[in-house]
């Protein structure tokens, strides 16, 4: 972990890529940094996505806000009758309005001062997102930005050009969480995010 530490503190790394076997616990992972953060004095922004059940059963996936204020369908169970065709992911269907009404304006970069104090949540650059035109655009604007921090979670099988093309850049660190490291890594990471705003805030 100590090795890790000092890989993340290069100024030229400023994306924070989190990968890993489905249900290991990556986007557990960025809600805990995210809790820590959000108690300092640093603006958080972006979304996360959650699985959505009813008791023991999974019935899609929800779209929120860093904030928790806003929250909305990403996918749901496909049953066969809806009055309209829309993407599909397995035995899910991608409620892409309803996505974007929630993502893209979550993802809006604000000042270059202010981008300078913020840190950018995107869980995750997946399959479903990338249905997306509009957040496949502002993905790519926000990894462009050199002033923008990210912590974004990308799939560890679906081989996605876009996200080959992220992991690509000497501006990204790829990390993969395990369940023998997620809980070291929570704190490695809140650290080091805090340092880079720091530095890069002198």
């Amino acid at each position: 972990m100590d090795l890790l530490a000092d890989k993340l503190k290069s100024p030229s790394i400023r994306q924070i890529l989190l990968t890993g076997s489905p249900g290991v616990g990556k986007t557990t992972l960025v809600v805990s940094v995210c809790s820590v953060l959000s108690t300092s004095q640093i603006s958080l922004k972006g979304f996360y996505t959650q699985e959505s059940r009813i008791g023991s059963s999974r019935i899609g996936f929800d779209v929120i806000t860093v904030d928790g204020k806003t929250r909305g369908i990403l996918a749901r169970k496909f049953h066969g009758d809806s009055a309209q065709r829309k993407p599909k992911v397995g035995p899910y269907e991608v409620e892409l309005s309803s996505f974007e009404s929630i993502a893209l304006p979550a993802l809006e970069m604000g000042s270059p001062s202010e981008n300078k104090n913020s840190i950018m949540i995107i869980d995750e650059i997946g399959k479903m997102e990338m249905f997306s035109r509009q957040f496949e655009k502002r993905v790519r604007e926000i990894f462009r930005d050199e002033r923008c921090l990210v912590l974004a979670t990308v799939p560890s099988v679906a081989k996605l050009p876009l996200v080959e093309s992220l992991k690509a850049l000497d501006s990204s660190f790829l990390i993969e969480v395990t369940r023998e490291n997620r809980n070291e890594l929570g704190a490695c990471l809140t650290h080091a995010l805090k340092v880079k705003l720091e530095t890069q805030n002198k």
